[in-house]
C-alpha cells in the first residue's frame, strides 16, 4: 500500500503547529484513470481556451530590501547554451504569483518549478554535470516555498529534517507485502 504523509498548519502564527496524518493512496496502476481537476460549477459557461488565456492577473514587482531572496551558484563544468558560455546559475525565490502559475498548470514537476526560479528549462536543468546540478537543484530546494516542498519519507532526512536529496520523491511508502 501506498501511503503519504500530508502535514496540516493549525496556526496562521505558528509554524510549527501541525496536524500530520498518513493517508492511503490508489495504487500506481489507477493513477490514469483520477480526474483531480477542481468540478466546474454548472451554471457557469465554460471559457473557451482563448479567452482564458486572456485573463490577467495583476502583480506587481516589489524591490525586496534583503539580499536573501536569491543565490548564484557557480559551476564546476560551465557550457553552451544558444552560444553563450553558462558559468553561474542565479536562482531566485518565487513569488505568491510565480507559484500560483505552478498550480495553474495541471502536470508540474519539480523540475518545472526549478526552471522557474533558474530560468532554464527542465532539460537543460537535466542536461547539466551531476555535480553542478545537484548543487543548483539543492539551491533550488532551499528557497522554495514551505507549501511547496516535499515531505521526506520516515529514513530520508538529515539531523535537521530536511531532505536529504533535493530530487527526492515525494512522499510515499510501499509496503512490500
Amino acid at each position: 500500500m501506498i501511503t503519504a504523509q500530508v502535514k496540516t498548519p493549525m496556526s496562521k502564527d505558528d509554524p510549527t503547529d501541525m496536524k500530520v496524518e498518513v493517508i492511503p493512496l490508489p495504487p500506481p496502476e489507477l493513477w490514469g484513470e483520477l480526474n483531480n481537476a477542481p468540478a466546474a460549477p454548472a451554471a457557469a459557461p465554460a471559457a473557451a481556451p482563448e479567452e482564458e488565456a486572456k485573463v490577467e492577473r495583476p502583480e506587481q514587482v516589489l524591490q525586496f530590501s534583503i539580499e536573501t531572496r536569491e543565490k548564484i551558484v557557480p559551476l564546476l563544468f560551465p557550457f553552451l547554451l544558444d552560444g553563450a558560455e553558462v558559468e553561474r546559475v542565479r536562482v531566485r525565490r518565487l513569488t505568491l504569483g510565480d507559484v500560483d502559475r505552478v498550480f495553474a498548470s495541471a502536470d508540474f514537476t519539480l523540475f518545472d518549478i526549478y526552471g522557474m526560479m533558474t530560468g532554464l528549462s527542465p532539460a537543460v536543468l537535466r542536461g547539466m554535470d551531476d555535480d553542478d546540478a545537484v548543487a543548483v537543484t539543492g539551491a533550488c530546494y532551499d528557497f522554495l516555498p514551505r507549501r511547496l516542498k516535499v515531505v521526506p519519507a520516515s529514513g530520508e532526512t538529515s539531523a535537521g529534517g530536511e531532505a536529504t536529496s533535493p530530487t527526492s520523491r515525494p512522499t510515499s511508502t510501499t509496503d512490500q507485502r
